[in-house]
């Protein structure tokens, strides 16, 4: 409106004020950002993602497949992978039972398949946490936090692969 200041309006991929980020939070936590790698086809839910969790403080790489997920962990040291399930040359299915097997990563499952058979095979491929979309940023955030905090609390810190 005219003769109206300009207001804020807060963005849903901006983390909102009194958020605490992962570096802020105590303990192990402080020592480095929380490294996430988001393995989702599509490009606009990634994208989002990415400069959301970004935003927060946590160091976040995104692929759109199978096959640029396993270049990228070859190459990076990430603490959790968040997977869609349904991915252009594999299924988050797959890369989850790879993880769990081989890695101490946590493994969040982020797919539009909500059935229960769905669920119950995602935690069975080694998922930690399995969201259907759509997906709250802030909501993944706070997950990924709690995840993080826990995975480190454990010792395992950067995940290795075993």
């Amino acid at each position: 409106m005219i003769g109206m200041p300009d207001r804020h309006v807060p963005s849903p991929l901006r983390p909102r004020a009194g958020d605490v980020s992962p570096a802020a939070a105590p303990g192990p936590a402080r020592l480095r950002p929380t490294r996430v790698v988001i393995v989702e086809d599509d490009a606009d839910l990634r994208d989002g993602l990415v400069e959301y969790l970004g935003a927060s403080g946590m160091d976040v790489v995104g692929v759109g497949c199978g096959l640029h997920f396993y270049e990228a962990l070859a190459t990076s040291g990430f603490d959790i992978a968040v997977l869609d399930i349904t991915l252009p040359d594999t299924d988050g299915y797959a890369i989850a039972a790879f993880l769990s097997a081989r890695t101490g990563l946590g493994i969040v499952l982020m797919t539009g398949r909500a059935r229960r058979e769905d669920r119950i095979r995602g935690f069975g491929s080694g998922a930690d946490l399995y969201f259907v979309k759509p997906v709250r940023p802030r909501e993944m955030r706070l997950a990924i936090v709690n995840l993080a905090r826990r995975l480190r609390g454990d010792g395992i810190g950067q995940a290795a692969v075993r």
